[in-house]
């Protein structure tokens, strides 16, 4: 109550005085085909050789940028560009398919995944090296990663190399039981009521996202619908839980409840670990499949929706890629696209125009957008 008390206070203040938060950094983006950086209160910069760009990536600590250049055969080139940008070189001869980085929070390294490889990109040494695998989630420390297989979440220790699974579909006994023990049952009784042993033996029952680690390793968060099956679209009911990273202790956030629709795509923890954001969806029909853009406070499991302010949940749809954390945790940025799924229909649309697309920076504190980049999508930034 007191924290709540203390954000409330400083957001009225905030508006006597007329004075408000201000993004800064670098914050790189996708725009028009190609690559660039805005440099948040100066300028915008194109990066080199960036036309065709499937993503780009930036260090959270420097400025560098990894983005990618077509290739052959539906394969790219990974290259890097540091501050000015003035130019580009390969990080990488080999061509390949390479997913995004997922950078340690002190910058030093970035790890690739490349096919049935996985590499780790350090730009002091200006070199990339083969690793064991790819981690979608790291602590701010780096010594704690994790990923998400087919049937489990994944926990490694980057110093010692061991590894093993924090939660397994094949042994879900724990999770069911913190549902049943959970502190505020009956927002999840939509969920527990369709726990049924002939579903979830079925692997392909599961819905599973992929894992947030919190900044200091301590805690995993992940989402799943308990193996409750889901429908051809894939809504489902579903919750987010949290694992105790040392004794693999699961929790549901059973304050926040059971949701449905799609599990989210993208879940991230704040730099200051306060704040759990996700995107979630749900398929109404072939091009309508509105997106949701969540903050959890992990201290009160609040939980509440910034995308929709303003909106006509009977006429608009939305869709959103990516998102991303400011460093100092007091912005997250949302590639968004707002449609008329009529109007699509009548145009005999397949897909959402790239040019409905919009890069939008909202403000934690307040929940309203600060800033938008036209045509801005798939969010990275950096001090």
């Amino acid at each position: 109550m007191l924290r709540a008390s203390c954000c409330l206070s400083l957001v009225i203040l905030a508006t006597l005085t007329g004075a408000a938060e201000r993004p800064t950094g670098r914050l790189a983006y996708l725009k028009d085909g190609a690559a660039w950086v805005q440099a948040l209160g100066s300028r915008t910069v194109r990066l080199p050789a960036s036309e065709g760009a499937v993503w780009v990536s930036m260090s959270p600590t420097d400025g560098t940028c990894l983005y990618t250049q077509p290739a052959a055969e539906d394969t790219m080139t990974v290259v890097v560009s540091r501050p000015p940008y003035a130019v580009a070189k390969p990080l990488l001869p080999a061509k390949g398919s390479y997913g995004q980085p997922v950078w340690t929070a002190n910058g030093l390294r970035a790890y690739l995944a490349a096919g049935d490889a996985a590499l780790a990109y350090e730009p002091a040494l200006d070199q990339a090296i083969l690793v064991a695998a790819a981690p979608l989630t790291l602590s701010a420390d780096g010594e704690q990663a994790a990923w998400r297989t087919d049937k489990a979440i994944r926990l490694r220790n980057t110093g010692t190399g061991a590894e093993r699974d924090l939660f397994g579909i094949g042994r879900p006994e724990a999770l069911f039981a913190s549902l049943r023990s959970a502190r505020y049952p009956k927002r999840l009784a939509d969920l527990t009521k369709s726990i049924d042993a002939d579903l979830w033996h079925d692997a392909s029952n599961w819905q599973l996202t992929s894992p947030a680690l919190m900044p200091d390793g301590k805690r995993l968060f992940f989402a799943t619908n308990a193996g409750t099956s889901a429908g051809a679209a894939g809504n489902c009911t579903w919750c987010l839980f949290a694992a105790d990273t040392a004794d693999g202790k699961l929790a549901p956030l059973s304050g926040v409840g059971a949701q449905y629709g799609r599990v989210p795509h993208w879940l991230a923890v704040s730099p200051d670990s306060r704040y759990l954001a996700y995107l979630d969806s749900y398929h109404d029909s072939a091009l309508s499949n509105p997106c949701g853009l969540h903050l959890t406070d992990l201290l009160t499991q609040a939980d509440r929706e910034l995308l929709w302010a303003g909106h006509d949940t009977e006429k608009e749809a939305c869709v959103s890629d990516e998102a991303c954390w400011s460093p100092d945790s007091r912005f997250v940025a949302v590639s968004v696209a707002w449609y008329e799924p009529r109007k699509l229909i009548e145009a005999e649309a397949t897909e959402i125009p790239a040019g409905l697309f919009n890069l939008l920076v909202y403000d934690v504190a307040t929940g309203r957008a600060v800033l938008t980049v036209p045509g801005g999508r798939q969010p990275s930034w950096g001090k």
